[in-house]
């Protein structure tokens, strides 16, 4: 990974991090069992997506400043489907299922 990935990928990192009520307010929905695993990873996606809109504007102002290198710029997808494709395709969305199953309370 080049220093401009490195730092795209910090930014969006830190920007799921300003939301990390928000991510544990859907594991706690799925732990006590009150939301369903492809809704739960559909709405984890979606804060994901989101951020990486936010993430991405403010490295393209970075890099426009010469504050980060030009290859800091972040993916950005035409829509929240086409990312949460890309996303089921690439496993994203396996892992989050998985820890909705670790989190959720077993079947009865």
């Amino acid at each position: 990974s080049s220093k401009g990935t490195l730092i795209g990928s910090i930014v969006f990192e830190l920007h799921n991090a300003l939301l990390s009520s928000v991510f544990n307010y859907y594991d706690a929905l799925a732990a006590r069992g009150n939301i369903e695993e492809n809704d739960y990873v559909r709405s984890i996606e979606y804060l994901e997506y989101q951020n990486s809109l936010n993430a991405s504007k403010l490295v393209r102002k970075g890099v426009e400043q010469s504050i980060f290198p030009s290859d800091a710029h972040l993916p950005i997808y035409a829509s929240f489907e086409e990312y949460y494709y890309f996303q089921q395709l690439g496993g994203h969305s396996a892992r989050i299922a998985e820890n909705y199953r670790q989190l959720a309370p077993a079947p009865q």
